[in-house]
């Protein structure tokens, strides 16, 4: 799909993933609208600075009824990044925000019968399962989940997968990739994009501050689902500068708070 003039919204798009993929939408030509509702704890002094003053925001709840409207209206591609999660026992803000939310965007756009054509939905953080570990002997180790026998007996540990023995978490490098399943796990660490303008550079430090993961980076791969030239190894995901974070916000909690 050539998506240069398409209209693209992209809900989330103040966030540290929809804010990526906002700048990328821009630099290949497309008109983009964001619909997000400043979520104070991920957004606490409002409106970040680093929302290009191009595109067309919208604050806005992705679970209510009646917001989609506006949004929606031209636009032709819709990325999805809109989300909230963490680890506090907020369940039911999980639950309207995440699946609510999505639910309504269908809705509106069957109701209304708008010529979406074609819809990105970010991945979740559990696509990267344990994460990256380091054993003593056989260094970093991307171990399957924990086992329930294992949590049974109280045993919360990650164990090397070769040898068993307990392990230390290890950062998740810019290049990384691994086979899951049928799950391509991609993280794209980079800081080289970061340095180049002040605004990012806030954004970085912003995302250390509040906590944001680099787990759930494989959302920058939904590209590849709009865009060809996109598709294939982390390297070619790479190679068009999508940047999620600086090392700072590498080493913050895996935690991330963003609608």
């Amino acid at each position: 799909m050539d998506i240069k003039g398409k209209t693209v919204l992209v809900t989330g798009g103040a966030g540290l993933i929809g804010s990526n993929i906002v700048d990328q939408l821009l630099a290949e030509g497309c008109k983009v609208k964001i619909l997000d509702n400043l979520e104070s704890l991920t957004h606490p002094r409002g409106k970040p600075d680093w929302v290009p003053s191009e595109v067309e925001f919208i604050q806005g709840d992705v679970a209510s009824e009646d917001v989609w409207e506006k949004p929606l209206e031209g636009a032709d591609l819709v990325f999805h990044e809109a989300a909230f999660g963490g680890f506090l026992p907020g369940w039911s803000k999980y639950f309207f925000a995440n699946v609510i939310g999505t639910a309504r965007l269908f809705e509106a756009i069957k109701s209304r019968n708008f010529p979406i054509q074609k819809i990105v939905v970010a991945s979740s953080q559990a696509v990267y399962g344990e994460g990256a570990y380091r054993c003593a002997e056989h260094g970093v180790q991307y171990p399957d989940y924990r086992p329930v026998a294992q949590l049974e007996k109280g045993d919360w540990e990650v164990h090397c997968p070769i040898c068993g023995r307990a392990t230390e978490g290890a950062l998740i490098p810019a290049n990384g990739a691994r086979d899951c399943g049928s799950t391509l796990l991609t993280t794209l660490g980079s800081a080289r994009r970061l340095r180049r303008t002040s605004p990012a550079r806030r954004r970085a430090a912003h995302c250390a501050r509040s906590t944001v993961s680099l787990w759930e980076a494989s959302s920058l791969s939904c590209l590849a689902a709009a865009h060809p030239s996109f598709a294939g190894s982390p390297a070619s995901i790479g190679r068009i500068g999508l940047s999620t974070g600086s090392e700072a916000s590498a080493r913050a909690s895996p935690q991330r708070q963003v609608a």
